[in-house]
């Protein structure tokens, strides 16, 4: 059985972390594990995902070499209240690696995800922020949606906070922070810095194509039927196809059928000026931690 990974990817949603688990993948230095298995953080749950034991966590890294990194990426470890001093227990001498995006266009990219997976189903954003004190209190929760908690955006991104969670665990050079923003407008020299970050070969030039496009789904009825099917068109599918991951390929493949790439609508204005106001705070205190100017987190883009 192989040992609990010395590398994690903390997270955030929806800010390049299926890049990074990618390009990172790529080195021959690092061996990543299955994407988002959020075996850490014990206060999560998933009401439609169920978690992985010890044995199947570590047996995701039983196919590693020789690599001096195994890597675990799960966007909702950066999140979790729980997981820094879990991650910190389980392997004090691990590095880890935040990324981190702008809140306002961080929260509109993950409503219109929560929206494709139908975790979400208010029609704008300006709804679902109005939705949020119903929803702690267990009120207009999408009935398949995974991650009820997930749809308090307001909370979501509150980056000091959660930094400064790891930051009370590990050490500063055992920490990595990238900003979104870095990440995309140079791709190649972020990933130079963080193979200098994790003192590995930085001359390695991976594939650097674009993860994750922006989807929407065809159909949301067939979307919801896949995602939640009858327990005899279950039973039917197992029958006629007994090995799971040949069923979750096919799923995969009639799912990418009902979706679309599409370029996602500007954010409102409106709803803009109340996620700043949110985050106002939160973004004090990060140019405080990062020693870093974020001043461009609090206008428009392009302004």
């Amino acid at each position: 059985m192989a040992d609990v990974p010395n590398l994690f990817i903390l997270g955030a949603p929806k800010t390049g972390t299926t890049a990074m688990w990618t390009y990172l993948g790529s080195h021959p230095d690092i061996f990543m594990g299955k994407k988002e298995m959020h075996y850490f953080g014990e206060d999560l749950y998933f009401t439609q995902k169920k978690r992985v034991n010890r044995e199947q966590y570590l047996a995701n890294f039983d196919a590693a070499g020789n690599e001096r990194y195994r890597g675990d990426c799960a966007i909702w470890y950066l999140y979790s209240e729980t997981a820094a001093r879990e991650l910190a227990t389980a392997r004090p001498d691990a590095k880890a690696i935040a990324l981190l995006r702008r809140p306002d266009e961080m929260i509109y990219s993950l409503y219109s995800e929560h929206l494709y997976q139908a975790d979400e189903d208010l029609p704008d954003l300006a709804s679902a922020l109005d939705a949020e004190e119903d929803r702690r209190n267990g009120k207009r929760i999408p009935p398949n949606c995974d991650v009820p908690w997930a749809l308090q955006y307001s909370r979501v991104a509150r980056y000091a906070d959660q930094l400064a969670r790891y930051h009370a665990v590990f050490a500063p050079e055992q920490l990595h922070v990238v900003l979104y923003d870095d990440l995309a407008n140079d791709t190649a020299g972020v990933y130079r810095e963080i193979l200098r970050f994790l003192e590995i070969d930085d001359t390695f030039q991976p594939e650097l194509e674009v993860v994750n496009p922006n989807m929407v789904v065809r159909s949301p009825g067939f979307r919801d039927f896949l995602r939640n099917p009858p327990a005899s068109v279950r039973a039917i599918g197992r029958a006629l196809v007994r090995d799971q991951r040949v069923r979750r390929a096919l799923g995969h493949r009639v799912n990418s059928l009902n979706s679309v790439t599409t370029e996602r609508p500007p954010l409102d204005p409106s709803v803009r000026a109340r996620l700043q106001a949110i985050y106002a705070s939160q973004i004090d205190e990060l140019e405080d931690l990062l020693h870093r100017d974020l001043g461009a987190w609090r206008q428009s883009p392009g302004t």
